[in-house]
């Protein structure tokens, strides 16, 4: 059995993909010869490459979302290398650690099921 934090750990680490997948949908002329070679983009409806269901992946986004913005800073650059600060390493981690913290009761509210 996986405890609440790790699988926590693994849906960030796949919210990482998920995000870093998503493209806003342009619209391109069906005519443009070249756009059959484009690949597809995921919507935030599909699973992505880990199978993680889409709305575990949405629940997970509207979470980080939702955390205080120091929090959220710490998450974003700790799973997606966003440089939004400059916190010393060990602040990244502690804040982050303390952002998962937080986050599992309330995924767990929105139905998210954790350490199954």
């Amino acid at each position: 059995m996986a405890r609440p934090i790790e699988e926590l750990q693994f849906y960030l680490r796949a919210w990482r993909a998920w995000v870093r997948a998503w493209r806003a949908p342009l619209g391109a002329p069906s005519a443009v010869p070249w756009l059959g070679v484009i690949k597809a983009t995921p919507s935030w409806e599909s699973e992505d490459d880990s199978g993680v269901d889409s709305f575990i992946l949405r629940a997970v986004d509207a979470e980080v979302e939702s955390l205080p913005p120091h929090k959220r800073a710490a998450v974003r650059q700790y799973y997606l290398n966003e440089a939004l600060t400059s916190m010393p390493r060990e602040t990244l981690k502690a804040l982050c650690d303390e952002a998962e913290a937080e986050m599992i009761p309330k995924l767990r509210i929105r139905g998210v099921v954790l350490g199954t």
